[in-house]
């Protein structure tokens, strides 16, 4: 693979199959790697060509990479609250952080204190 093309999608809570359908529709072969941020449920595991690494923790929201079958992902850590996961790519590192809004101080402050 020459080239690395990296999304992010905050899916909001986005809970039907019709999200990873038009998401599959429109980056099929063109994303490597794909952040999501705020799921809920486990829509994105039947993607052709694709393994979906999530992470669900202590809130219903969680986070997750999708990686094209193309590369291979080392030393995959979850935080226990499920608002981040991390992994390396080679020597890259990547990480996805779905950070709270600061209206909500005590899952925030929480959470502050999950990261390294």
């Amino acid at each position: 693979m020459d080239t690395l093309k990296i999304a992010t999608l905050n899916i909001n809570g986005l809970s039907s199959q019709h999200g990873s359908q038009c998401w599959r529709r429109s980056s099929e072969n063109m994303t490597s790697i794909l952040l999501l941020q705020e799921f809920t449920q486990q829509i994105f595991t039947d993607i052709p060509g694709y393994t979906a690494h999530y992470n669900t923790g202590t809130s219903r929201s969680g986070s997750a990479l999708i990686t094209s079958d193309l590369l291979t992902l080392t030393n995959i850590i979850p935080l226990p609250s499920g608002l981040a996961i991390a992994a390396a790519l080679g020597n890259i590192e990547i990480i996805n952080i779905y950070a709270l809004s600061s209206t909500n101080r005590h899952k925030r402050e929480a959470f502050n204190n999950e990261l390294p």
